[in-house]
C-alpha cells in the first residue's frame, strides 16, 4: 500500500470558524497583558536580550525589564499577517493565517534536544 502526503489547503474557508471569545473580550485581554508588562515586567537573565529591550525602549532594573504599552504596540504593529511553515525538506508545510485552522496530536514531541548545547532533557 503507497501513502499519499495529504497538503492542506491555502484559501481561507467560510466554513466552520469558530470564535471562542468576543472582539470585547480580546481587547480586554491585551490591555490587561500590556499592564503587567509594563508594571510588574518580565524576568529577563539574558543580558543580549536585556539590551535589545532597553535600545527598544523598555526599562531594566536588574534582571526585571518592563515593557511600556509603547512598545508593545508597535512590536503588535509588526507582527506578520501570516507565517509559513515548512518541512524538514523546506516544502511548504503550512500556511498560518487568517481562519486556516490545523490539528495535530497534541504533546507528541517526546524527545527535545537543545540545538545548541545538543543535550536533552
Amino acid at each position: 500500500m503507497s501513502y499519499r502526503r495529504i497538503r492542506p489547503g491555502y484559501e481561507d474557508s467560510p466554513v466552520m470558524r469558530m470564535k471562542a471569545l468576543t472582539d470585547e473580550q480580546c481587547e480586554l485581554i491585551i490591555s490587561s497583558a500590556a499592564k503587567i508588562l509594563a508594571g510588574t515586567g518580565i524576568e529577563v537573565q539574558d543580558e543580549e536580550i536585556k539590551n535589545l529591550l532597553t535600545e527598544a525602549g523598555c526599562t531594566a532594573e536588574g534582571t526585571r525589564v518592563r515593557v511600556p504599552e509603547s512598545v508593545l504596540k508597535d512590536c503588535l504593529d509588526h507582527v506578520p499577517s501570516e507565517i509559513k511553515l515548512y518541512d524538514r525538506e523546506g516544502n511548504d508545510a503550512l500556511l498560518i493565517r487568517g481562519y486556516n485552522t490545523y490539528y495535530g496530536p497534541g504533546l507528541c514531541n517526546t524527545l527535545m534536544v537543545d540545538t545548541a548545547s545538543g543535550a536533552s532533557p
